[in-house]
């Protein structure tokens, strides 16, 4: 297992303890490393930044 691979499970792991801020931190550096992403590891953390964008959506509070 190649350590990017790890810090995307890792990530995934605990992302329904993190807060909002430290999952778009999450986010951020998990856009960042797309660009050096085999085909395989792109697909995981595309599928990841999908939930964890849902989780965000789902602690964020709507304004009426």
């Amino acid at each position: 297992m190649s350590l990017v691979t790890y810090t995307l499970q890792a990530a995934e792991h605990n992302a329904e303890r993190a807060g909002a801020q430290e999952l778009r931190a999450r986010m951020k550096a998990i856009r960042a490393m797309c660009p050096s992403l085999d085909e395989d590891t792109l697909d995981y953390a595309r599928a990841l930044l999908l939930k964890l964008g849902r989780l965000v959506d789902e602690q964020t509070v709507e304004f009426a």
